[in-house]
């Protein structure tokens, strides 16, 4: 048996929650849009038949599909050629199917113990002819808890078209063609992790009908009652275990583990952010899996964004260093050209300097090579699904959980007249004088001049 950050970093390895699911709806009759004004394109007759001259309506009111290529939203169809529908453009609603009948398989397949029930927003339908395809991209990000989409198959018949999608060494391939004809008459679906990269393979014949929705986080309950995921299983006893290691204990430690997912933020926003249960529901698999069982154990967890990773030996070692906020396009530039030419020397000397004594860091799991400060933005081929997204974009992460040090034998709380009552993390001084960072009652971290705090006795 190995020390307790080798089975930490193993048990980290090997969990590899599923990115995405799938299967198969039937239909209690057709299938049909309609638009304001009561005007409707029929899809599928009541005998679940393609409509011919209903396709042939609708794409007459499409027009090209665009994507986003960082802040511009484009139309080019070595990149996507497909023709699109957009619900905000051209407000339908979809007759003969209800969403919610995925919805709680979704839920149970991807984020098994939330407790609310899931949400789908439309936004478009559209359709691939033949040679109609989609490079690797990723969806475009829409805030307000959006965390997946849901692409739902109209069973026009086809060939070729794959979705497929990829995350570090997890595959996931949906062949709604084959799907279709297995069982004519019924929808094909997949719902998955919106930060995850897919593309749509060539289509060879006929045309691929599709329908697009966000997957959102609701407020009502879930059906079914939320359940611990199965890949967290070992977590729980691994993290309760370093909790108590007394080589971790005696100076504390920041255990770093890189996040499987990417996370939404803005230029400006704020990099570093405490987990709470609020914000555990932001998160997705493993990094969801693993916060949860850290919590569990009474371990603080931040969730730490756009880290600047330095690697050397093809990625056999990885150093991240944490930023204060989340960078601009010119200064990701800058903070490139820098990086092109430090060494993990340099790194580990500016990672000492941001997290300071008495933690020691270390970095369990490993990066994939090349990721660096900015390729977090967008896939690798720099693609969005639908439109550019100006104001949030994906990041790379790492949690930081904290193994707070014994060698403190009494905790220090101070009090605060405006943030109240809190623990003294560690302290530094400058110029003269002594700030404390404090984490508060209400569950943020503050730095503050000593001089403002007063000492709580008991």
């Amino acid at each position: 048996m190995g020390s307790i950050l080798e089975r930490l970093a193993d048990a980290v390895t090997e969990a590899l929650p599923p990115i995405a699911c799938g299967g198969r709806q039937r239909l209690a009759g057709g299938l049909a849009i309609r638009f304001a004004g009561a005007e409707s394109i029929e899809l599928l007759t009541s005998k679940g038949v393609p409509s011919k001259r209903g396709l042939s309506t609708l794409m007459a009111r499409m027009t090209p599909a665009p994507f986003g290529a960082g802040r511009e939203t484009r139309i080019d169809r070595d990149i996507r050629h497909a023709l699109q529908l957009s619900a905000r453009d051209q407000p339908f609603e979809v007759v003969g199917f209800d969403p919610s009948e995925v919805l709680e398989a979704t839920r149970l397949a991807l984020l098994p113990d939330e407790p609310a029930r899931l949400v789908a927003e439309l936004l478009s339908i559209n359709v691939y002819g033949v040679d109609g395809h989609f490079v690797r991209h990723k969806d475009t990000p829409r805030g307000d808890r959006m965390f997946g989409s849901l692409v739902v198959c109209v069973p026009f018949p086809f060939q070729g078209g794959e979705l497929a999608l990829e995350q570090g060494a997890t595959e996931a391939v949906f062949d709604f063609a084959s799907d279709i004809a297995a069982e004519p008459g019924a929808l094909a679906w997949a719902a998955f992790f919106a930060d995850v990269d897919h593309q749509i393979t060539n289509v060879s014949r006929g045309h691929r009908v599709t329908l697009s929705y966000a997957l959102r986080l609701g407020k009502s309950k879930a059906p079914a009652k939320p359940a611990r995921s199965p890949a967290s299983d070992g977590f729980y006893a691994l993290f309760a275990e370093a909790a108590r290691d007394p080589a971790l204990c005696d100076g504390g430690a920041v255990l770093r583990i890189p996040c499987l997912h990417q996370y939404e933020t803005a230029a400006g926003a704020p990099s570093v952010r405490n987990v709470d249960k609020e914000l555990l529901r932001d998160l997705k698999g493993r990094d969801r899996d693993v916060a949860r069982a850290a919590l569990s154990a009474s371990l603080a967890v931040e969730l730490v964004h756009c880290l600047a990773i330095v690697g050397e030996d093809e990625g056999e070692e990885f150093v991240s260093v944490r930023l204060e906020r989340a960078p601009s396009r010119k200064e990701i530039a800058r903070i490139r050209s820098k990086l092109h030419e430090a060494t993990l020397e340099d790194v580990e000397q500016e990672l000492e300097a941001a997290n300071g004594p008495p933690f020691v860091v270390h970095l369990l799991g490993s990066w994939e090579s090349g990721v660096q400060i900015g390729a977090e933005l967008f896939s690798p081929t720099g693609y969005y699904g639908n439109e550019a997204s100006n104001a949030i974009f994906y990041v790379a992460s790492v949690m930081d959980i904290v193994v707070q040090s014994t060698r403190v034998a009494v905790v220090r709380r101070v009090r605060h007249k405006k943030f109240g009552a809190g623990v003294v993390l560690d302290s530094s001084a400058q110029g003269g004088e002594t700030s404390l960072r404090v984490r508060f009652d209400d569950g943020e971290e503050r730095t503050i001049l000593e001089r403002f705090l007063e000492a709580v006795g008991g």
